[in-house]
């Protein structure tokens, strides 16, 4: 009983000593410690928000493990302003989020079994959302809340970018489709004797009538559209079902007024005012602290 006790404690320092190994120091911001551990949580994390073909293609990467390094070491400077503030994280914020993750998943369990196959666990991602909410009220204060943007800097936008802010052309369509030639033949020959009108006043449920800039169609109707003139049809193929598709009007490109495009570009330049002074808080945050990545 004493050799097996002894051994036990053995393999347990064993694997300290190994866990110590593994876990290596990545960088150090001020008096806190990013590890090899966190930094791989954090992919782990964040893999449940990309898709896995994305995730695959960049986990092995070095550049991206750098990248999400780099992003580590802002979060820890944001998050040290947060904590200097005293913002405070609402617990019925955090398990509303927890809730949210949970009803995608058939159950309580399932969420937590899913997480644990990942290598996390739920305090874990409860400490995220905290240091998520911390994150997002940090930038709101030093960041966004003193964005603005002037009906002037819209007005200007607009002006210089004029060709930018263009609506494509625009088809009216008709489209009837079916999958049995007999019912195709049988539409065909009204066609040819009353014309595509005629067919629709005969069986108008069999027809949709469409309105799409030209970047909406679908791939193969886009192309067929471009086979055909206003007031004439095509017959086509796809998707193993016979369409006849009738090009009754073509609304030309135009371009779109400062009064339609206005709400679009203020989401511009506001992601471009953001995106500057983001960076140049965070740039200040740098200089402040003492940082050695490993």
């Amino acid at each position: 009983m004493r050799k097996l006790l002894i051994i036990t404690v053995l393999s347990a320092i064993t694997f300290a000593v190994s866990g110590e190994e593994i876990t290596k120091i990545a960088a150090k911001v001020n008096n806190e410690v990013i590890t090899s551990k966190d930094l791989d949580n954090h992919i782990r994390a964040l893999s449940r928000r990309l898709s896995q073909d994305k995730m695959d293609a960049k986990l092995d990467s070095e550049e991206f493990r750098a990248e999400i390094l780099q992003r580590l070491i802002e979060d820890k400077l944001i998050l040290d302003v947060a904590r200097q503030d005293k913002i405070e994280v609402p617990p019925t914020w955090v398990e509303s989020k927890v809730n949210q993750m949970i009803l995608t998943y058939p159950s309580r369990e399932a969420f937590e079994f899913s997480l644990i196959t990942e290598g996390l666990n739920l305090p874990y991602m409860r400490e995220k959302l905290k240091e998520q909410y911390l994150l997002q009220e940090a930038i709101d204060r030093y960041v966004k809340r003193e964005l603005r943007v002037s009906p002037q800097e819209i007005s200007r936008y607009h002006k210089e970018h004029k060709d930018e802010f263009t609506f494509p052309p625009k088809y009216s369509l008709w489209i009837a489709k079916l999958t049995d030639d007999k019912d195709f033949n049988k539409l065909m020959n009204v066609v040819k004797r009353d014309g595509i009108q005629g067919a629709k006043e005969t069986w108008p449920d069999l027809f949709m009538d469409l309105e799409l800039y030209q970047n909406q169609l679908r791939k193969e109707l886009a192309e067929a559209v471009l086979e055909i003139k206003e007031g004439k049809y095509i017959v086509k193929d796809i998707d193993e079902t016979i369409h006849l598709i009738y090009l009754d009007k073509i609304t030309p490109p135009r371009s779109v007024s400062l009064r339609e495009a206005k709400e679009e570009i203020k989401v511009i330049l506001e992601s471009e005012k953001f995106k500057k002074r983001y960076s140049e808080w965070v740039e200040k945050l740098r200089e402040a602290a003492i940082i050695k990545v490993y």
